[in-house]
């Protein structure tokens, strides 16, 4: 009977934790919203001033090339952020589905326990390797934006 209570306990903290975590994605994905939106702004002001600007026109192709690709990646982002926070979601609701069924057979909860913990170190396995994978190529985008301020840091 204490495994039980200890499970549905742990299975209590987990749905918390996955809620914060779906709020902690949500103010996430506006700060992108607004990053998006931002450099959206950006993007047009270099179109404008490189209709303006005819001496300049490689510079501000360039830079108009940048944004877009920051535009892109943000995006992008954007778009894992929300996958991310429906797969919290789903989460969260099948450990409210676990806690229902947990007043069910015991050994029928014992699997369901098993599972859901299964599950939820695959999700943290993927969740490490996209973030992982995020901060590789936010790095490469640091590496080129320095690169293209700087060519002389290139050479060095």
């Amino acid at each position: 009977m204490q495994a039980l209570t200890d499970a549905i306990t742990g299975s209590q903290r987990e749905q918390e934790l996955l809620e914060k975590r779906i709020g902690a994605d949500s103010g996430r994905r506006a700060a992108l919203q607004k990053a998006v939106a931002d450099l959206q702004k950006a993007l047009e002001e270099a179109e404008q001033e490189l209709s303006v600007v005819s001496d300049g026109q490689s510079v501000a192709s360039e830079q108009s090339s940048r944004l877009s690709e920051r535009l892109t990646a943000l995006r992008m982002e954007a778009a894992k952020l929300e996958a991310e926070r429906a797969t919290a979601k789903s989460s969260a609701e099948q450990l409210r589905g676990l806690e229902h069924a947990m007043r069910g057979d015991r050994e029928q909860k014992l699997q369901l326990i098993d599972r859901y913990t299964q599950e939820a170190a695959e999700l943290e396995k993927t969740l490490q390797a996209e973030q992982d994978k995020l901060a590789g190529q936010d790095a490469a985008a640091q590496a080129r934006h320095v690169t293209s301020y700087c060519p002389d840091v290139a050479h060095k």
